[in-house]
């Protein structure tokens, strides 16, 4: 069949890449999960209960097959250089697994190469952890449906970027809104603001300061005050207001 010895044709029949998992739980300090398989399937055994026939039209013995735990599983990131997208999966949280040709357990534990002569190949346990795959029950109910918008959320956060050719828009939505910036923070543009403004430290402008429904000018702004007249001989209780 295909050209290929029988052999090779069920060898490759047994070779299976991905599979559905759920997180157990999620380790910040090395950036790996533990796993268990969320699909059970029927595999390939001598003690199975059942006969069937493959998609190959053989005729296989298989057993219904406990589900898989994985343990240190490392996660699937987008990082590049000194640049990353940080988020912690959460126990529940359904994702897949990618299992390589080889073994990669020393890749995981120090960064070096495969280790060479194991007959380790598509094994389980030699695989990274793809976050979230949707199904029906999880699905975001309010996803974007605009090819000119992207969208970072959380429950009760999110960024959302517009941009079609022409306008852009930024839409920062949170509770609160922390900003560090040592060197200062610049703003092209005008700036509205909804509320009220608390500083710690002076509040200057370069040109005037403007307030109340009148607009009044701080530059242009004087007060009338008229010194009450006393008599030669009695001073003023208080220094007259400027």
């Amino acid at each position: 069949m295909f050209g290929y010895p029988e052999e090779s044709i069920k060898a490759m029949y047994l070779i299976k890449t991905h599979y559905i998992m759920r997180v157990i739980e999620f380790h910040p300090e090395d950036q790996t999960v533990d796993l268990i398989q969320d699909v059970y399937e029927y595999c390939n055994t001598l003690a199975g209960d059942m006969v069937v026939e493959n998609e190959l039209g053989y005729n296989v013995t298989v057993g219904l097959q406990k589900p898989t735990v994985l343990w240190g599983i490392p996660v699937k990131q987008l990082r590049w250089g000194q640049f990353s997208i940080q988020a912690c999966p959460q126990p529940g949280d359904t994702g897949y697994i990618e299992v390589f040709t080889n073994d990669i357990t020393s890749w995981v534990q120090n960064g070096g190469e495969n280790i060479p002569g194991s007959d380790r190949h598509f094994a389980k346990e030699s695989c990274v952890f793809v976050p979230f795959v949707a199904n029906k029950k999880n699905a975001t109910p309010d996803y974007v449906n605009n090819e000119n918008t992207l969208v970072i959320k959380s429950a009760n956060a999110s960024i959302t970027l517009t941009d079609d050719g022409t306008t852009s828009d930024v839409k920062i939505v949170s509770k609160t809104m922390t900003v560090t910036a040592e060197d200062g923070v610049s703003i092209t543009g005008d700036v509205s603001v909804e509320g009220k403004i608390n500083a710690t430290d002076e509040i200057k402008s370069d040109t005037d300061v403007k307030a109340g429904p009148n607009e009044t000018s701080l530059t242009g702004h004087t007060h009338n005050y008229v010194t009450p007249l006393h008599p030669s001989t009695v001073k003023p209780t208080t220094t007259p207001n400027p």
